[in-house]
């Protein structure tokens, strides 16, 4: 006996670090997925695997989880900011309750793979998890310490699908440490607060043109701009937004971030797709235009 869970990645269109302090973000799934095969391989040294078994080894005896094997395979990009990590926690969790006839729903399933996102990332607002649980395109916010968080269903927009995803490299930075040195920031630079906020608005507006069947791009730069004043956007990355700028597009980062390296995937907008592949190709870009929206967590019939 086998079972397949496979879950998304997801985007975060809006609202990236000003979600940890309770500002909205909107967040979209993609179609990129892991798939976990639970029963077929042997994928447990890694360490967000291991780190899983530990968590769902509260909930299941340890003798039980010791004998599972582990399969893991992922279309999605490691550590550029599409949720990789909440991803396969979310497919090893939610294998393992179908694998067991545990009986979980998505809303345990979340609540788990959230559980391994704190081990993984120390202070995750929950954002990644929810997203590539439920998939859609939803509007979370942050509950006090991970709970009672707000989460709101939202039409997912034809326009959407003109969305494209340009890599700017792998940060050199774990999620983890751009989250802690926002923090750090956060405690003793006042106006970080002012940024937040004003990401939060972007958030609400966007959501505002989304349920209106309206898509103004000027957003896109709004926060891009307000991600490079908190800091988490590397040279590499501004380089790659100021061209697409230049040829009439809008982009900006769409996960944690990265200084010292690349910044991980780049969200990006162009009226003209044609154009804007041809540039891309031209620059000797990696890119990919995925149908956001994605389905969230899910079995694969067999």
């Amino acid at each position: 006996m086998k079972v397949v869970s496979t879950v998304p990645g997801k985007v975060i269109l809006s609202g990236e670090h000003a979600v940890v302090y309770g500002q909205p973000a909107i967040v979209a799934a993609v179609q990129m997925r892991t798939m976990v095969t639970i029963g077929e391989g042997d994928s447990r040294k890694l360490e967000l695997v291991k780190s899983t078994i530990r968590v769902m080894s509260e909930q299941v005896e340890q003798e039980v989880l010791d004998k599972l094997k582990i399969g893991v395979k992922t279309t999605l990009p490691i550590g550029s900011g599409l949720g990789s990590s909440a991803s396969l926690a979310a497919g090893v969790v939610g294998g393992i309750s179908e694998y067991l006839n545990l009986g979980w729903d998505k809303r345990m399933i979340n609540k788990v793979t959230y559980l391994v996102e704190k081990i993984t990332h120390g202070n995750p607002s929950g954002v990644d998890n929810t997203a590539v649980v439920y998939g859609g395109l939803l509007r979370f916010e942050r509950g006090m310490n991970g709970e009672q968080n707000k989460l709101q269903n939202l039409q997912v927009r034809k326009v959407l699908q003109k969305i494209w995803l340009v890599d700017s490299g792998k940060p050199e930075e774990t999620t983890r440490e751009m989250v802690e040195a926002v923090k750090k920031q956060y405690q003793i630079n006042s106006t970080l607060r002012k940024y937040f906020d004003e990401i939060g608005v972007i958030s609400d507006q966007l959501q505002r043109e989304l349920e209106h069947d309206r898509f103004v791009p000027e957003w896109i730069i709004e926060n891009e701009r307000l991600l490079e004043m908190i800091g988490v956007v590397g040279s590499k990355a501004k380089e790659m937004i100021k061209g697409i700028e230049q040829l009439g597009g809008y982009a900006k980062i769409c996960g944690a971030g990265g200084v010292r390296g690349g910044s991980g995937v780049v969200l990006a907008y162009h009226a003209d797709d044609e154009k804007f592949e041809n540039w891309l190709i031209k620059q000797n870009y990696t890119y990919f235009q995925d149908h956001l929206g994605g389905e969230g967590w899910r079995i694969e019939k067999q």
